[in-house]
């Protein structure tokens, strides 16, 4: 468990960095296309960094096999995604992003919050879905080998 607890700790600081970096990006064209040309406030840059930090340890915890070895990438997205959605709305109600009696912001927000979310699913399947295409390249190509040495 020590040696699993010091790998956790080792790979944070880049899962943690992968995320802010694409909340800033995300949060600032959002920004720019609903036509807010205002700076981003460092309220808000600390705000994005603490769910940044949640969001890159659900990330370990879900994507990696430090604690979790066997399990379906369904449901390793499930397990990201529920308690970042809750965390988000949390900062979303406690740093009051928008008001909270707006149906309007809180749809905006959601659905904004799904595409971001769907769009990193559908890139982690297609990297996903290449990683096995070379693997199987790989293993084929091994098994070939095997084969011709067998029958040599």
């Amino acid at each position: 468990m020590k040696k699993k607890m010091k790998e956790f700790f080792a790979k944070i600081p880049q899962s943690i960095m992968l995320v802010f970096g694409i909340m800033i990006t995300v949060f600032s064209v959002t920004k720019y296309i609903s036509g807010f040309r205002s700076d981003i406030s460092i309220y808000m840059i600390f705000q994005l960094l603490g769910i940044a930090v949640v969001a890159g340890a659900l990330m370990l915890v879900a994507f990696s096999d430090i604690f979790i070895k066997k399990m379906n990438r369904i449901l390793r997205c499930i397990i990201f995604m529920i308690p970042l959605m809750i965390t988000t709305l949390v900062f979303a109600l406690a740093f009051s992003w928008f008001p909270t009696g707006s149906i309007k912001s809180w749809a905006i927000f959601l659905t904004i919050f799904l595409v971001c979310f769907a769009g990193c699913f559908v890139i982690f399947l297609i990297i996903n879905f290449i990683e096995k295409l070379i693997r199987g390249k790989k293993y084929t190509e091994k098994l070939k080998e095997y084969q011709n040495k067998k029958h040599n």
